[in-house]
């Protein structure tokens, strides 16, 4: 028995939701633009084939399965007899729901899956900006099951997002201390500046006196002569010139 390969992206949604599916292609469609993945969804059927084995095959070659969920997805007696059973059911498969408008998934099967956006804020919830933003997030949660990658919901990413924020901030806590410390460690350990008593003045060099006669004088270093008064043989003195 031949294995059917596993190649498309099957896409079930429910017909009032019809303007979310064309939108989701949009973003979708680069990726198949360049080969990256194939889309599928009821659309394609062609007029006058019989819809329900046109349906049974392309599950059977469903790589990814996405599913738009609203109330009308969940109320769809087809989608949750016919499809829901063959797409969450096959371990070969990913599944990547879309909370299109809120609704009670918390009471399907559906439910115990991760969600590709927040299930607390749908996309009918959004402005028009904020919505193809979250369609970038779906089409990149896409690509990736598509690629063999687990995907990951919007909630666990913004946890992953905060953990990250975290480590870094007490990172750079930590190294700020480090530093810190580093620096106080310096500055007590640093020696101290040696105080160095200024030169004591030099003392002036002592004078050698010579007497000569009646004149005393300065013969010592920077002498300059007669530093006295010359004193003559009866005790009387006169001015030194």
């Amino acid at each position: 028995m031949t294995v059917p390969m596993r190649d498309l992206v099957f896409v079930s949604y429910s017909h009032p939701d019809i303007a979310w599916l064309e939108r989701l292609k949009i973003h979708l469609k680069p990726l198949e633009r360049q080969g990256i993945l194939a889309v599928w969804d009821d659309q394609r059927i062609r007029t006058g084939a019989q819809w329900q084995e046109e349906i049974r095959s392309a599950l059977g070659r469903a790589k990814v399965a996405v599913l738009l969920v609203s109330p009308d997805f969940l109320a769809s007696d087809f989608i949750a007899e016919q499809e829901l059973p063959r797409l969450l059911d096959e371990p070969e498969l990913t599944v990547v729901w879309v909370p299109v408008r809120t609704s009670n998934i918390a009471a399907t099967k559906v439910g115990s899956y991760k969600a590709a956006l927040d299930p607390k804020r749908s996309l009918a919830e959004m402005d028009e900006a904020e919505a193809d933003r979250a369609l970038v997030t779906v089409t990149e949660e896409i690509e990736r099951a598509y690629r063999g990658k687990s995907p990951s919901s919007v909630s666990d990413g913004v946890r992953k997002l905060g953990a990250r924020r975290r480590t870094l901030v007490i990172a750079l806590a930590v190294m700020a201390l480090a530093v810190a410390a580093a620096i106080g460690f310096r500055r007590s350990t640093k020696p101290e500046e040696a105080v160095t008593a200024p030169p004591a003045a030099s003392a002036p060099p002592s004078a050698t006196l010579h007497v000569e006669g009646d004149v005393v004088q300065n013969v010592g270093p920077g002498g300059n002569g007669v530093i006295g008064n010359q004193v003559n043989a009866g005790g009387k003195t006169t001015e030194g010139k």
